[in-house]
């Protein structure tokens, strides 16, 4: 292929001379363009074994490499090799094969790095300590000045931190057709690729490109721990069959079902909705929320639903468009009376909540609830339910004010003994391999208002790129459902799903999660990420939990 820039196998065959052993291999450009790579190894030559060696058939180079170490080993390219040169104004395809280690070792450990800084070139918005680079840290991110921008956007993989992404070769492509780049993990793009223009790949003169690296102010700062096989790069826009690999493994594997369901409540059991952290949904593919919140509109009396909760992080940056867009799916919701209830969010305050606070209004939630003119306190709220005979009190927590939270909560639950209390906030829960805990936020509000708050039944939670439910014991020896809610790292920003959860007050809690969103895609187009129902012990599941019985000990 003409259009083949350089062409790196990190294999065996490829060395042109040098060894592993004394830390000078050079790997050949198999474009025969001539852009041949270097080996660096920082630190002690002695200890080179522990950084890098070839794998058993000698098809790729395994790295082991920390900066914490002072030590390790990435490539470069060679002084005065054409590529070192190139802008790409025409586009491009830069594509990576590679494994993550097991250990995550660098936070942003750099994979591909143009040497150089923004600033250097001028560059006066964003990261101007950085050029270009491709890095990992829980997903791949490509940033970078380009020819036409004071700032350098950036582009982001669907999320790559489970088990199963550590284990086997990605394949990492980005396209620039000469205004709009996209990144693909295994053949799937995510939403957060930049919608703006972007011209070519801005360079400084006489310096190059390092491979394994990572550079923050002109000093290496991480380095790849892991195994690189190869890495492919054209200067124009490739077409997906002409990629250097067409057929995909999942990145994560999701466990789960095509078949349509019955998902109406047995007998008289009624339902709650749970939105996970809709930011990216909403940001950039508005019609996967739009389908959530039309699905859940039509479905209002055959799931006998009685209120939805959004965990919080309605919008990625605040933004008067993305509240616009919220503004509009939460119509949705109001044109057929269906109860909400919200909460703010990390990313919804970074306008300093102020169009939260602007659509989010008391007037919003007058006809949706039982309403009391004291239900607002600064960011947070708390409405009544009727639900068959029984009355809840919801109460929505400001995460940030946890402190100034608690303090108006505990007014009003003293107020109200004898009402089971279910309690929303952001930020509260984390699963960390499979055991689901508190985080610092959650544990501050176990210790304070949770566990000496007997008629608190459920606490409701996002924030966290994990799904769990536990049940935990009050100071009174009472139980406490507990629940963690998120799929943003799903592909799309959390791909439409939902978790429906079903409520029996005699016996417990059914958690379903579905996706009106894939409802809608053919069959036949569905990806291996686009499941109608998950089914994992996280998403399908049930709660062993009395309502009737614990109510009645408030």
């Amino acid at each position: 292929m003409k259009n083949i820039v350089c062409d790196w196998k990190f294999e065996k065959d490829s060395v042109i001379n040098g060894s592993l052993e004394n830390g000078d291999i050079k790997i050949k450009d198999l474009s025969n363009k001539g852009n041949n790579l270097e080996m660096v190894y920082l630190g002690d030559k002695n200890n080179i074994s522990k950084h890098i060696n070839w794998s058993k058939d000698n098809e790729y180079i395994i790295l082991k490499n920390n900066i914490k170490d002072k030590e390790g080993v990435f490539f470069k390219t060679q002084d005065n090799c054409e590529f070192n040169s190139l802008k790409f104004e025409n586009g491009y395809t830069i594509e990576v094969i590679l494994e993550l280690d097991e250990q995550h070792r660098d936070a942003w450990m750099g994979i591909i790095t143009r040497d150089g800084m923004g600033k250097e070139l001028g560059k006066t918005e964003g990261e101007v300590e950085i050029l270009t680079t491709l890095a990992y840290n829980d997903a791949f991110q490509w940033t970078g000045y380009s020819l036409n921008r004071q700032d350098n956007l950036t582009n982001w993989s669907i999320n790559a931190t489970s088990e199963k992404a550590r284990k086997g070769f990605h394949h990492l492509a980005i396209i620039n057709d000469g205004k709009n780049t996209t990144m693909f993990l295994n053949g799937i793009t995510d939403i957060r690729n930049p919608k703006e223009e972007i011209i070519g790949i801005d360079g400084i003169e006489g310096k190059g490109w390092y491979i394994g690296a990572g550079m923050w102010n002109n000093e290496i700062t991480s380095l790849f721990s892991g195994t690189l096989k190869r890495i492919r790069i054209c200067d124009k826009a490739l077409e997906k069959e002409d990629w250097l690999l067409t057929n995909f493994e999942p990145t994560f594997c999701l466990k789960g079902s095509q078949q349509q369901r019955d998902i109406k409540p047995k007998n008289d059991n009624y339902t709650f909705a749970i939105i996970p952290d809709s930011q990216y949904m909403n940001q950039a593919k508005t019609d996967i929320v739009y389908k959530m919140m039309e699905w859940l509109a039509k479905n209002k009396e055959n799931l006998n639903l009685q209120c939805v909760f959004h965990v919080g992080d309605i919008s990625e940056e605040a933004s008067d468009l993305e509240y616009e867009n919220a503004n509009n799916h939460f119509k949705i919701l109001d044109e057929k009376n269906i109860n909400y209830i919200t909460t703010i969010g990390n990313h919804d305050y970074i306008d300093g909540g102020k169009n939260y606070e602007k659509y989010f209004t008391k007037e919003r939630y007058k006809n949706k609830v039982s309403f009391e003119e004291n239900s607002f306190y600064k960011l947070n709220k708390y409405f009544f339910i009727e639900v068959k005979n029984q009355k809840y009190l919801i109460i929505s927590l400001d995460y940030k004010y946890l402190q100034d939270g608690i303090n108006w909560a505990k007014e009003i639950i003293s107020k109200n003994k004898t009402i089971p209390t279910i309690i929303l906030t952001h930020d509260s829960f984390d699963c960390l391999k499979g055991e689901m805990y508190r985080t610092e936020n959650g544990e501050f509000l176990w210790e304070n208002l949770i566990s000496k708050e007997n008629s608190i039944i459920m606490v409701l939670a996002g924030h966290e790129f994990s799904n769990g439910h536990r049940i935990s014991k009050n100071d009174f020896g009472n139980e406490v459902i507990e629940l963690l809610t998120n799929y943003q790292d799903y592909p799309f920003g959390g791909n439409g799903y939902l978790r429906i959860l079903e409520i029996d007050e005699e016996k417990g809690i059914y958690g379903k999660t579905f996706s009106p969103w894939v409802n809608d895609i053919p069959l036949k187009e569905r990806t291996s990420y686009d499941l109608l129902y998950l089914t994992s012990e996280k998403d399908e599941f049930f709660i062993p939990f009395n309502f009737n019985q614990r109510i009645n000990n408030l």
